[in-house]
């Protein structure tokens, strides 16, 4: 059954999704189904016990109590400004992202610590604890241009106390580079912040709308920046105590930026290419065997059950191994631009977000072929073959918001040389760039190597250029929050400017010999896979391959002619899973025979 004979059953997804992505404004968050927003960036917590400045708790009054948030945490030495004299122990915190009263929000529970008497007090203790909720626009050191926004939208509510000082409030970088100095260079007025004071009370949801016109500087205190609204950084709901009440909670939900404004993604590539390129055909999916690319490496699908996840996938495109979970990959019909041919697709669901350390990640499915040797070391050298791009074609209905093609080299995966190597960049940083949803129609992508990007936000993260003399992996990936179901599909993929051999697109396809093909199996006893084959036609010569389900041939061995094959391939060192064997072949009349057989180890 081909792609787009399984559309009509997607059609109601794709109108019921595709009518919240239109939403009319800039959304900020409105799933929140993990810590990331919609601009792809980050929501946080923070306290009064981090601050560097000369009446900041910390400093003045160290042995007072904190406040907190009431989530998971792990502590830290502060380390302001790189100094690793400041040993003073700070929180980070996980993010919660939660649900209440049927709407999914931002929840922050938290405890407040003591007043404190700071230098600018008069009579006795007045500054006030405090606790904050914000989100990232954009990355650190950068402002956002909000231009033709007007009205700063969300919903919120308490728990418990009408809490009586909330500082709705945009950063901006202005403000931000005046304040990054060290403590004992203050002057007192560097934590300004464009804002106004609201009451939120317990109960029901309350709506605001808070009209960026009306922000202001919260005193005489702060530095007179005028406000840049070209360089926003952050949005943020800060509560402060009246040494009274203890704690609370606080949910924020339906967080979007009213008005004119509309939100470009910088990883977002929205170019279409207008054909197909004349050489550098690396896979179309027409000749056997399908799921060898022009360097003779293969294609997997997987999925995001190797971190836990449950993401699944409709058998028809990917079978998935019962007992590890891991995909082995299938093709469909009626691909790519024109319907002509075959291709690779998932019909897929994804599962609830992984917990990892202090952050989730989003279920995700995926399909992918490698570019490297991982048993020699060897990898493809684009530089050498005079590759600066890469074209594909690809087709989403329902499902995710965009597609992502990830490129690996060298310095994220681990080899015969180097097994322990892996995640250089930091941990699942890899070069990407995002594509938009095609909404049940093939689009053309020519783009070039250099235009991808990284997650240079993300903990961890290592500056390694992509090292494009040694790439390791492509990769096409969906992922979004759990329950998110749809389809996608890719096909005709080539590295303009390279000779795999291949030609061009094959107008018919190019089948096995079916011949052939009967009788061929694979089997597992004692640590062992044995082969047996009794043909018709009388090979030349080949080889017989073991290829797991992510691409990879963990095992071969050369055949020397004949018309029978009983081998055995030694299976003790491999783990449990699904297999693949496959003869690759030479027969007398000097064409190719291409045969395959399932296998699972079970240990």
């Amino acid at each position: 059954m081909g792609l787009f004979k399984l559309k009509p059953a997607l059609v109601g997804v794709s109108m019921m999704l595709t009518a919240s992505w239109l939403f009319a404004d800039a959304v900020v968050d409105k799933t929140f189904e993990d810590n990331q927003n919609e601009f792809e960036f980050y929501w946080y917590y923070y306290d009064d016990n981090a601050g560097v400045g000369p009446n900041d708790r910390p400093q003045i009054a160290p042995t007072l109590t904190p406040s907190v948030i009431d989530v998971p945490y792990t502590e830290k030495e502060r380390h302001a400004f790189d100094d690793p004299a400041d040993t003073w122990m700070v929180k980070e915190y996980k993010f919660q992202p939660g649900e209440s009263l049927s709407k999914k929000c931002a929840t922050m529970p938290f405890t407040f610590g003591d007043m404190w008497e700071a230098g600018y007090c008069t009579a006795g203790a007045c500054a006030q604890p405090f606790v904050g909720l914000g989100t990232m626009l954009t990355k650190e050191g950068s402002g956002i241009d909000l231009t033709g926004a007007d009205t700063i939208h969300f919903f919120a509510k308490s728990r418990v106390n009408e809490l009586t000082e909330v500082y709705v409030k945009i950063q901006t970088l202005d403000i931000d580079e005046y304040a990054d100095k060290p403590g004992d260079q203050m002057k007192g007025d560097e934590f300004g912040y464009y804002g106004t004071t609201i009451a939120i009370g317990p109960g029901d949801w309350q709506e605001f709308n808070i009209a960026i016109a009306d922000l202001d500087l919260p005193g005489s205190w702060a530095y007179d920046f005028a406000f840049n609204i070209t360089k926003c950084t952050k949005l943020g709901w800060e509560i402060k105590g009246d040494g009274e009440m203890t704690s609370d909670t606080i949910d924020v939900a339906d967080v979007y930026f009213k008005g004119s404004y509309t939100f470009v993604s910088p990883s977002m590539w929205p170019n279409e290419e207008a054909g197909m390129p004349t050489s550098g055909l690396f896979s179309s999916f027409d000749k056997a065997p399908f799921n060898q690319s022009g360097l003779g490496t293969f294609w997997y699908a997987y999925n995001d059950v190797e971190i836990g996840g449950s993401s699944s996938v409709d058998e028809t495109y990917a079978v998935q191994d019962p007992t590890t979970g891991k995909l082995a990959i299938k093709f469909t019909e009626n691909s790519g631009f024109g319907n002509a041919g075959q291709g690779a697709a998932l019909v897929y669901t994804l599962g609830p977000p992984i917990p990892r350390d202090t952050i989730t990640i989003l279920g995700f499915v995926g399909i992918g072929c490698n570019l490297y040797d991982s048993a020699k070391a060897t990898y493809f050298n684009a530089d050498s073959a005079g590759i600066s791009s890469v074209y594909f074609e690809y087709f989403t209905d329902a499902g995710a918001k965009f597609m992502t093609l990830e490129v690996s080299d060298v310095n994220d995966v681990g080899d015969a040389l180097n097994p322990t190597r892996k995640e250089s960049r930091g941990s699942g940083i890899v070069y990407y760039r995002n594509f938009p949803a095609t909404n049940g129609v093939w689009k053309r992508v020519l783009i070039p190597l250099d235009s991808l990007v990284t997650h240079d936000t993300w903990n961890g993260y290592v500056h390694i250029p992509l090292d494009k003399m040694q790439l390791a992996k492509i990769q096409w990936k969906v992922q979004a929050g759990e329950g998110t179901n749809g389809a996608y599909a890719i096909d005709n993929i080539h590295f303009p400017g390279a000779d795999f051999g291949l030609g061009q697109i094959a107008v018919e396809k190019e089948f096995v010999h079916n011949n052939v093909q009967s009788g061929f199996n694979a089997s597992f006893a004692n640590n062992a896979i044995r082969v047996d084959w009794n043909g018709t036609s009388k090979l030349a010569n080949g080889k017989i391959m073991l290829i797991n389900t992510r691409g990879m041939v963990v095992s071969s061995t050369s055949i020397n002619g004949g018309s029978n094959i009983a081998t055995g391939i030694s299976a003790a060192t491999l783990p449990t899973g699904m297999y693949f064997v496959r003869l690759n072949a030479i027969d007398a009349a000097g064409k190719a025979v291409v045969m395959q057989a399932p296998v699972t180890i079970v240990k």
